[in-house]
């Protein structure tokens, strides 16, 4: 499919609202495969997968979030997991009033891990990590 710059700029404000950081995803346009582009895109820009130390614990823990200030569009992401990969997740407010959407169970971040991914050197080293045994609940 080819589409002009003219047609590129009319989809981008289709599915952007003039208020800051208002966006949508674009279900209609989304089959499994460009599900899994659109959140493997987001994630390398507006998300986090990384290995942190708990307290108590001995293994680095496994955590796997996005981040906004749209929570309409953090909903909308975890109707794509919840939809298209069977991968639960839930949203909290950040102190900077904006949103975190983190994955809930570890079979969920793995799945994640695995089928989607992210674009992002410092989380596809982290991927690695948590494939080879980096990762515990």
């Amino acid at each position: 499919m080819v589409k002009t710059s003219k047609e590129i700029g009319q989809d981008l404000y289709n599915y952007m609202t003039k208020a800051e950081g208002c966006w949508i995803v674009p279900f209609e346009y989304l089959d499994k495969e460009s599900a899994r582009m659109f959140l493997k895109c987001f994630m390398s820009g507006d998300g986090s997968i990384g290995l942190y130390r708990s307290r108590g614990k001995k293994n680095p823990v496994l955590r796997v979030r996005f981040i906004s200030i749209n929570r309409k569009g953090l909903e909308e992401i975890a109707m794509l997991l919840r939809d298209y990969f069977k991968i639960n997740s839930t949203i909290h407010i950040l102190e900077w009033k904006g949103f975190e959407l983190y994955l809930i169970s570890q079979d969920g971040k793995i799945r994640y891990i695995k089928k989607i991914g992210s674009f992002k050197k410092n989380h596809m080293q982290t991927i690695d990590k948590a494939l080879k045994g980096g990762e515990r609940d």
